[in-house]
């Protein structure tokens, strides 16, 4: 008497929970690592626009004379001044300043910056924001113009 072999032609329900959940397990750690990758690429962005808007305020001040007070600098707008009846353009655009302030008295100024990768971001205090990075003007420090 010969035995039949059922043939199988699927998975049995163990071996589909086992494959969801390795699968589930994988995705929630690779989401991790994807979402630490856009904090850091946030940041670095953020460190980049802050240099480039410190070598524009550097061209600024050596046409000028002095830096641009705290409220003459548009974020989001053109950064240009007027120089014997020319415009000369510093830099395009500036960023929309989402996370970063500028301070100046005209003699000296500070950028400051919010970075996603830190926390708590409280190195610096302007205006009652707390920020984790900044850049100055050669004479002063970031500290020297926080709060």
């Amino acid at each position: 008497m010969k035995v039949e072999m059922k043939k199988r032609n699927g998975f049995t329900l163990v071996e589909l929970l086992l494959t969801i959940t390795i699968l589930s397990i994988l995705t929630i750690i690779g989401m991790g690592q994807f979402r630490n990758a856009q904090k850091k690429a946030v940041d670095a962005q953020r460190k980049s626009d802050l240099s480039s808007i410190q070598r524009g305020l550097e061209m600024y001040y050596t046409d000028n004379g002095e830096f641009p007070l705290t409220d003459d600098l548009l974020w989001g707008g053109e950064f240009y001044s007027e120089v014997g009846g020319e415009n000369i353009i510093y830099m395009k655009q500036l960023p929309a300043g989402d996370g970063m302030t500028y301070v100046s008295d005209g003699t000296s100024y500070a950028l400051y910056a919010v970075l996603q990768m830190e926390d708590p971001c409280d190195t610096y205090r302007v205006d009652e924001e707390d920020y984790c990075y900044g850049v100055s003007s050669p004479n002063v420090t970031p500290e020297d113009l926080d709060d």
